[in-house]
């Protein structure tokens, strides 16, 4: 019985770190393409040739998704939510 409760606990884990590390890969390539693509499309088609404007826009961008990044954890943050675990089969008891 304690190596499922083990695994479970484990593959709890495991889930975790790839569901962090996807969401860090994510931010990462958008905080790499977001900003050169809005300069080039905003020099391009926007402004028209004012790379100060296109410059602007992209550290614009860059401040969008790194405060994106920091503020996607309080989202997803499951500590004041009350968390349940099953006893018996039947019974729950809170787990702080």
């Amino acid at each position: 019985m304690t190596t499922d409760v083990g695994a479970s606990h484990e593959m709890d884990q495991k889930a975790d770190l790839d569901r962090i590390l996807n969401k860090l890969l994510t931010f990462s390539i958008t905080l790499t393409v977001a900003p050169i693509g809005s300069y080039f499309i905003c020099i391009s088609y926007i402004f028209k040739g004012n790379p100060i404007n296109a410059a602007i826009t992209a550290i614009a961008t860059s401040i969008l998704v790194l405060a994106a990044f920091m503020f996607a954890p309080f989202l997803n943050d499951d500590t004041r939510k009350s968390r349940h675990t099953v006893v018996d089969g039947s019974e729950s008891k809170e787990v702080k």
